[in-house]
């Protein structure tokens, strides 16, 4: 599958004035001033992306896999924890009964599973896998190939190949990459500089997350 054919996202950002610019097709007035052609075949836009400086190389995340510190993917409540260490801040998501935890002694790492039914206080099910582990902040651990927090998306894109879906924005009058998934892995990459917004991308890895392939 080319790049041309990925499931691709824009995301558009209209700040309205009391005399608007008009913008041509495929443009987004931003800054007061009209952010070139949104583009169309993203070939260019991964071309451009900042060439990979990988971290030094570790042995506490295997992103192919979905591993993190030991414990991966599907594996057991119990057998995350008992590798990592205890839960620290949990929280439920509106109706449903999957929980997520920041793990106490790593605060930069969470995962999701679901929940005991009818526990008060919710808590983890020791028994259900882990459905999602994310990385973000301070993290500072990595592959053995470098790939982590803090390096450009460029190197997620080396490691694992041609992504299934991309977002795009626009960042100061360009357009850049926010974030990559690999559906088929299960991991997505985000650049948001500490923002759910991609107009604050750097070009960095701010946020990973690995989850059972096909789920997201």
């Amino acid at each position: 599958m080319g790049v041309a054919d990925m499931r691709t996202f824009f995301l558009t950002f209209l700040l309205a004035g009391c005399n608007p610019l008009v913008c041509g097709e495929n443009t987004v007035v931003w800054h007061d001033v009209c952010v070139g052609e949104q583009p169309l075949d993203l070939a260019d836009e991964l071309e451009d992306l900042e060439a990979c400086t990988p971290r030094i190389a570790g042995d506490e995340l295997d992103v192919e896999r979905g591993c993190v510190q030991g414990a991966c993917v599907g594996d057991p409540v119990s057998a995350a924890l008992e590798r990592i260490g205890a839960p620290g801040v949990c929280g439920t998501q509106p109706d449903s009964d999957i929980m997520r935890c920041r793990f106490s002694a790593i605060p930069d790492l969470a995962f999701q599973a679901r929940a005991v039914p009818g526990a008060i206080p919710p808590k983890p099910d020791p028994s259900a896998p882990i459905l999602l582990f994310e990385i973000s902040g301070n993290y500072d651990g990595a592959s053995p190939s470098g790939l982590g927090i803090g390096i450009p998306i460029a190197c997620f894109l080396d490691e694992l190949g041609e992504p299934s879906a991309v977002i795009t924005g626009p960042v100061d009058d360009e357009w850049a990459v926010g974030a990559a998934t690999w559906d088929d892995l299960g991991v997505s990459v985000f650049d948001t500089s500490g923002s759910d917004s991609v107009v604050s991308a750097d070009g960095r890895v701010d946020l990973v997350r690995m989850f059972v392939p096909g789920a997201r």
